[in-house]
């Protein structure tokens, strides 16, 4: 048979125990995030009122407005992150809207975030900044021939690394800009914004990935940088809402540089 033997110990009190200690670094572990929504189960609301509906669609994210009214903004399922890379593949079917785009630097209750705003149909883009008591402008309506025009899908990509944020189209560097407003670990996700006129909107979305950006890039040059334009702005009622949706009374000011 084995044998199995436990030992007692007794330290003496004449020998000095020599000790090591050893820092504890903790923290929390945030995994890179990707989503092709071919999983209905990934995460990202899902639901219906008279104002919009999410669902997956096709292996796509979709959301349909039927009010000319508000835009709509929905949280992705990753977690918070300081410095990150969020991208995703974003098109109109069918009726267009006014604009798609990313939503990121968003913290709790959609108190504060940043705009990624794309017009496929006037091919230019806005960078905008929510804060509790009105929006700011930090790039206005800005063309770039790379954004694609109409129904044709536009790979949006942000890089948010410190206080500098870097815009992305079709592998095309819009530039870059510093904001420093939001700071800390938030959120990330997509939004649609139909016209004021036009009710009906149909925006789909693809290939979200949301990364943490390792290290820093001090060396990135200030781009194309703006005067910042600031505008009032009223929040809508958020009882009723889940914490990963907003919606925001339309803005006809975002792009009333447009032509």
């Amino acid at each position: 048979m084995g044998r199995c033997d436990i030992g007692a110990y007794e330290y003496d009190p004449n020998i000095p125990i020599k000790q090591v200690f050893l820092p504890v670094s903790a923290r929390n572990f945030c995994a890179n995030f990707f989503d092709d929504f071919s999983n209905p189960a990934s995460g990202w609301p899902v639901g219906e009122d008279d104002l919009v509906r999410t669902e997956y669609l096709g292996g796509e994210y979709r959301i349909f407005i039927k009010s000319g009214d508000f835009t709509h903004l929905f949280r992705s399922p990753s977690c918070n992150r300081e410095n990150y890379v969020v991208e995703a593949d974003a098109r109109w079917v069918g009726a267009s809207g006014s604009s798609y785009g990313i939503v990121f630097g968003i913290t709790p209750g959609f108190s504060q975030f940043y705009l990624f705003d794309v017009s496929a149909d006037f091919q230019n883009f806005v960078l905008a900044r929510r804060d509790p008591g009105d929006f700011i402008i930090i790039v206005p309506p800005a063309s770039s021939s790379a954004i694609n025009g109409g129904t044709a899908s536009n790979h949006l990509k942000v890089i948010r690394n410190g206080n500098q944020i870097t815009l992305v189209v079709n592998g095309t560097t819009l530039g870059t800009w510093h904001d420093s407003a939001i700071t800390g670990s938030t959120g990330a996700g997509v939004y649609s914004s139909p016209y004021s006129d036009r009710p009906i909107s149909d925006a789909r979305f693809d290939n979200f990935a949301m990364a943490s950006l390792l290290g820093s890039s001090p060396a990135v040059q200030r781009a194309n940088a703006l005067p910042a334009l600031e505008l009032p702005f009223v929040p809508v009622e958020r009882i009723g809402l889940p914490a990963h949706v907003d919606r925001l009374p339309l803005r006809d000011e975002l792009r009333s540089g447009q032509e």
